[in-house]
């Protein structure tokens, strides 16, 4: 089943996976970059933005406990960060 869905998604979009995925291409990425990702996400797991983070150790990364891929409700305490970081990055793009 996979490996279909990721050849219809090649006709689809005109490339393979492989060649846009986010732990392919993330070393390139050039500007501040926060991960945020829960511990309890059963759709994306959260050994993917461990991966991430990791292909660019510049990135921060905000593990939340208990957070899941839909219900935000766990990840409420880590607003004001998520917001600093924000902040952190326009200054640093104004300059």
């Amino acid at each position: 089943m996979k490996w279909t869905l990721l050849r219809v998604t090649r006709r689809i979009i005109g490339v393979s996976f492989d060649d846009i995925a986010p732990r392919n291409r993330i070393g390139e990425v050039k500007v501040p970059v926060l991960l945020l990702h829960g511990d309890a996400d059963d759709v994306v797991p959260v050994e993917d933005a461990l991966s991430l983070h990791e292909h660019l150790p510049s990135s921060r990364l905000i593990t939340v406990p208990g957070g899941t891929h839909s219900d935000l409700a766990a990840f409420g305490p880590y607003f004001e960060q998520v917001d600093d970081f924000l902040r952190s990055a326009l200054v640093r793009a104004e300059v």
